[in-house]
């Protein structure tokens, strides 16, 4: 099971935002995420500042 975590610039914590079965970020290679959200049917979305995109995942992990 992956868990992304989403650290906290200002007070140096994480938090867990989801969890997944599948571990589509290794396969995806995300390449220096900024942010994430989560939409109202579980799909993650990342952004990423190095390739200026955002990858989205389903909400049982794989990549869209």
């Amino acid at each position: 099971m992956l868990i992304l975590l989403l650290a906290d610039f200002c007070t140096s914590q994480a938090a867990t935002m989801a969890a997944f079965d599948a571990l589509p970020s290794l396969d995806a290679g995300v390449d220096k995420p900024t942010a994430v959200a989560v939409d109202a049917v579980g799909r993650v979305y990342v952004a990423e500042s190095m390739s200026n995109r955002v990858r989205v995942f389903a909400q049982g992990g794989g990549l869209l």
